[in-house]
């Protein structure tokens, strides 16, 4: 409701429109006179696109467990974020758990894998997927270090008393429990 006796500028948000939809509105005004309207427009709304993505490189690789890393764009939508992973390249059978991210800039994406084999390669890709569709990077690999013995070194020996003693070394457990 306006009162005046001049133009004024009015508006009024809509929600809940379809995507790639073509809108036609016009603006209705009432009073004691009658009903005016105005001339009809049209509109079209934005497309959803599907979510852009690029599968990053591995970090953190020890003999059993990886970070996975990529970077997804969600184009506006809510997406669903996960990778696959698997030893044979083509055929990843592992799916990792999920991220749900929002918003239309390049968001980082990581989620960590246990579980692995030691000195094995495996190969991984992010996935993503917003109402739009699914869209997958591409396929890259790493390669779980190996399982070693650890590494000794026997130091000196201090408070040394009639029937104790302290010793001393430096181990490298090497990523492994060791017991020493």
């Amino acid at each position: 409701v306006i009162t005046g006796s001049g133009d004024v500028s009015v508006s009024i948000d809509i929600s809940g429109l379809s995507p790639s939809t073509t809108y036609y509105y016009r603006v209705f005004a009432q009073n004691s006179a009658g009903t005016t309207r105005g001339s009809e427009l049209s509109f079209t709304t934005y497309g959803v696109t599907a979510p852009v993505v690029t599968t990053g490189s591995a970090t953190n690789v020890t003999t059993n467990s990886v970070t996975l890393n990529g970077t997804v764009n969600a184009s506006g939508q809510s997406t669903t974020i996960w990778f696959k992973y698997g030893t044979t390249s083509g055929s990843l059978s592992n799916t990792s758990s999920t991220q749900v991210i929002t918003g239309s800039g390049d968001v980082s994406v990581s989620i960590d894998i246990s579980g692995l084999s030691p000195s094995t390669t495996y190969y991984y890709r992010v996935f993503a997927q917003n109402s739009a569709g699914t869209t997958l990077g591409s396929e890259m690999s790493f390669t779980t270090y190996g399982v070693t013995a650890p590494t000794a070194l026997t130091g000196s020996v201090t408070n040394v008393t009639s029937n104790s003693a302290t010793l001393h070394g430096t181990v490298n457990a090497t990523g492994q429990s060791t017991t020493i």
